[in-house]
């Protein structure tokens, strides 16, 4: 999954919050994606917030044993 969503961080710019957008949004996607799911991973390098040109997420399923 690719996501590119440059007007929000112009948004979050103008409104000068800073890193308010990752930390209400990017820093939790991958507890929700376990928390949806406990056999699902997610993994991810790099996030539009701070300045990526996409968030590149990778989604793993994972067996418990």
């Amino acid at each position: 999954m690719r996501i590119s969503l440059p007007e929000q961080r112009e948004i979050e710019a103008r409104m000068d919050v800073g890193d308010l957008g990752y930390y209400l949004s990017s820093s939790r996607d991958a507890a929700f994606a376990r928390e949806f799911n406990p056999d699902i991973r997610m993994t991810r390098t790099q996030t539009i917030m701070p300045g990526a040109a996409f968030c590149d997420f990778r989604f793993h399923h994972v067996e418990h044993r």
